[in-house]
């Protein structure tokens, strides 16, 4: 099976199909190798990885392929972190937020989160938490100052939080059904 169906497999077409939109928006389409603002070798979708050197170049299909790859190999574990149960609970619009958090901030970051542990326990502040991860760097800078130049983390926690509650508006997913079964997300009707 292809690392996009064993995704889709794992979180399930609503949430595959909104992860795929919004990666490559988030993170650029880029069909070569290029060093990101802190200098570590970057690829297509923001992958990163030992096997890439400077001067390669990828088609648009390889850069795909390399995101599903990359998407499954954060969502594994994340899983796993989780518990299948939790996860089999999290709905659509959830999983698509966990795994847009995973894939920015990473794998050990995610399941060492109070966000993971309040995720489990069903808290319904737990979609707060994405708007805390405010810092880049290693926790040296705060993109809450624009003259940082990543307020774009700030913004990506903001609406992290938004689609862990349910709210997928503007962001380009119209016509993905998040709820399915009649179910409704948080604080609508």
């Amino acid at each position: 099976m292809s690392p996009q169906a064993r995704f889709i497999a794992l979180v399930g077409l609503p949430a595959a199909l909104a992860l795929g939109i919004l990666i490559p928006k988030d993170e650029g389409v880029v069909l070569k190798t290029y060093r990101d603002p802190v200098g570590i070798l970057t690829s297509c979708m923001g992958h990163t990885g030992p096997e890439l050197k400077l001067g390669q170049t990828f088609t648009r299909s390889e850069c795909e392929a390399t995101m599903y790859a990359d998407l499954l190999k954060h969502t594994e574990p994340v899983i796993k972190c989780m518990g299948q149960g939790a996860w089999d609970r999290m709905p659509a619009y959830k999983r698509v937020a966990i795994i847009d958090f995973t894939f920015n901030k990473g794998v050990a970051a995610f399941c060492g989160s109070t966000y993971k542990a309040q995720l489990v326990a069903g808290n319904p502040k737990a979609c707060e938490q994405p708007k805390r991860w405010v810092m880049a760097n290693g926790g040296r800078v705060d993109c809450r100052i624009r003259a940082n130049n990543c307020f774009g983390v700030v913004l990506r926690g903001e609406r992290n939080a938004r689609m862990c509650t349910g709210d997928m508006s503007n962001l380009g997913l119209d016509g993905i059904d998040f709820a399915p079964d009649g179910a409704t997300p948080e604080g609508t009707q």
